[in-house]
């Protein structure tokens, strides 16, 4: 959690009636500056819940995912950010669901749908479901709904050091990657997480300071998965996660942020002329125009 005072209660109280509670909880506090830690000391003493509260520097979700990982000594893991919340059978389901499919394929993972909420506005996470290997799903998209979707052993999550902590954006993506390229993945198809937004603590809100970190993903990604990956996978990989940032910039109208997008994708093939119907031209001449217009001011 970071700086979470406001939103870590809600987060504990849906572990907290679960129909299968899990062995311990471990809260790890990434350098809060707020009253997180007090308010988690205070849930504490009440909770039937095994809380354990683990602190450190501000040093990233890679970082603090990867230190409860460590202390963890259970055979499955799952995650939940500070400002999120489980159904009340997210583990039951998910454990149930393990335990079958482990009986017949090598899991990997097990994710379920799940509901992303700002506000009054809804928008429901349940395409893909996945079921066995999707490792080549990875290139377009990432195909995990979300971090507090998943359930994972702890000997794979180790097998490949965790979150790399060296990426400060789609940390996530590169594990799911890794996993999927070795194992198999399932969705639980019901809506098991609320993900909230709109938070400090919640990394998605600041586009523009994480572009710069999407672009080192791009490059970890391709490295490390070179020998699988075609000179046309590639382009695909580059354009679609340049593009969706390009998309985030355009409607918060900064424009200037929008430009450099495309500017990186041209580079990096000139079918970024046509690609998706020409949207990402189009965006990028408008956001041109616009630049120009404001420095004319």
């Amino acid at each position: 959690m970071y700086n979470s005072q406001h939103t870590i209660v809600r987060a504990l109280e849906s572990i907290e009636v679960q129909s299968v509670l899990p062995e311990v909880v471990i809260i790890i506090d990434d350098g809060s500056k707020d009253q997180s830690i007090s308010v988690v000391q205070a849930y504490k003493r009440d909770s039937s819940l095994n809380i354990k509260i683990l602190t450190q520097n501000n040093s990233g979700p890679s970082s603090a995912r990867n230190k409860g990982i460590n202390a963890a000594s259970e055979f499955l893991i799952s995650f939940l950010d500070a400002d999120d919340e489980w159904h009340p059978l997210k583990i039951e389901k998910q454990l149930e669901f393990f335990l079958k499919k482990s009986q017949t394929s090598q899991v990997g993972l097990v994710e379920c749908y799940m509901t992303d909420v700002c506000g009054d506005i809804e928008i429901k996470r349940n395409t893909p479901t996945l079921s066995g290997h999707h490792f080549p799903d990875f290139i377009s998209s990432n195909v995990i709904k979300g971090t507090p979707c998943v359930m994972v052993p702890k000997h794979i999550l180790e097998s490949y050091g965790g979150f790399d902590e060296s990426l400060r954006f789609s940390e996530d993506r590169m594990l799911w990657s890794l996993i999927a390229a070795d194992y198999e993945i399932f969705t639980v198809p019901e809506f098991l997480v609320i993900r909230h937004f709109g938070y400090e603590g919640n990394i998605t809100n600041n586009p523009a300071k994480n572009y710069k970190y999407k672009k080192e993903f791009i490059k970890k990604f391709i490295s490390q998965f070179s020998n699988s990956l075609s000179k046309k996978d590639i382009i695909e990989f580059k354009l679609s996660n340049m593009y969706d940032f390009m998309t985030v910039f355009y409607k918060k109208k900064d424009y200037h942020n929008c430009v450099e997008c495309y500017t990186d994708m041209i580079s990096t093939s000139y079918s970024t002329l046509y690609y998706k119907r020409f949207y990402p031209l189009i965006k990028f001449l408008v956001s041109y125009v616009m630049t120009v217009i404001k420095s004319e001011k």
